[in-house]
Order: C-alpha cells, then structure tokens, then sequence
C-alpha cells in the first residue's frame, strides 16, 4: 500500500474566517458592555416592581427605627 500525499478540500479549521484578535476583542467589550448596561437597567424595573409592591403597613414596620436627619443651616 502506497501513501498518497494530499490537501484537503474542505478543512476543519473554522477560526481563520472570523477574522483578527483586535476585532475578537471589540466583540467581546462590546457585548460586555451591551449585557451590563441590560442588566442595569432589568435591575431597576425589578425593583420598581418590588416596591410598589410593599404596603404602608410593611414599610413603616420596616423604616420606623430611621429618624430623619435635621439640616445644619439652622
């Protein structure tokens, strides 16, 4: 049996076509960025959610130890 030496027509390789490291790395900041950005602002509704929520009964039983602060222009 002889050995025949020969290219491939197709290869496996898949990570030539997506281009360089610089562009890997936009993507990357970017998507961070896109993704923190919604959570911030999936975090806010939630908690306006939440607080509507809360009765007068259960916010004065949860804030009746805080005492306003008195202003020192007085």
């Amino acid at each position: 049996m002889k050995i025949r030496y020969k290219q491939p027509h197709r290869t496996a390789d898949i990570s030539a076509a997506r281009g360089t490291a610089f562009s890997e790395l936009w993507k990357l900041i970017l998507s961070a960025v896109v993704l923190l950005v919604g959570f911030y602002f999936l975090w806010g509704v939630i908690v306006d959610a939440v607080v509507a929520g809360i009765s007068f009964d259960s916010e004065s039983k949860i804030f009746k130890y805080f005492e306003p602060q008195q202003s020192g222009n007085r």
